[in-house]
C-alpha cells in the first residue's frame, strides 16, 4: 500500500492534504515535528513525504537536507509546501535541499499534480482514475 507522511506543526493544516492523499489511495501518517518524522524514518520509509517549510525547530529545508543525508536522494520523494515563501529563490533552495517539488500554495490541485508527475517517474504509483 502507498503511504505518505504529512509533516506540519499545525494539525488543522494537515487535513486537506491528508484527505486528498487518502482519496488517492495513500495510508497517511500525520506528524507535527521534524524529529517525529526522523524517528519514524528509522523504522519505515513512506512512498512520499509532504512537509511544510515553516516548522518549529528545523525548517522544512533543513529537515529535507537531514533526511537526504541519512537516507539518500532516491529512497522516497519529498514535497515541500509553503503558503508564504513564494520567491523562486525558495524553490531553488528546496531543490538544493533534495526536495522533488516545492509547492507555493496549500491547495489540493498543486499537490495532486506533483503526485501525478512523480507517478510518471515511477517514484509514486499513479492515482486511481
Amino acid at each position: 500500500m502507498k503511504s505518505a507522511y504529512i509533516v506540519h506543526d499545525l494539525e488543522e493544516s494537515q487535513s486537506s492534504s491528508g484527505v486528498l492523499l487518502e482519496t488517492l489511495g495513500f495510508h497517511v501518517t500525520y506528524m507535527t515535528s521534524v524529529q517525529e518524522c526522523l524517528n519514524r524514518l528509522r523504522g519505515e520509509h513512506p512512498t512520499v513525504i509532504v512537509m511544510d517549510v515553516l516548522l518549529d525547530g528545523p525548517n522544512g529545508f533543513e529537515a529535507c537536507r537531514q533526511i537526504r543525508e541519512e537516507h539518500g536522494p532516491e529512497q522516497f520523494p519529498i514535497i515541500l509546501r509553503a503558503g508564504i515563501f513564494r520567491s523562486s529563490m525558495y524553490r531553488e533552495e528546496a531543490l538544493r535541499a533534495g526536495a522533488q517539488h516545492y509547492l507555493v500554495s496549500t491547495g489540493g490541485s498543486d499537490l495532486s499534480e506533483a503526485l501525478q508527475e512523480l507517478a510518471g517517474s515511477e517514484t509514486v504509483e499513479s492515482p486511481p482514475a
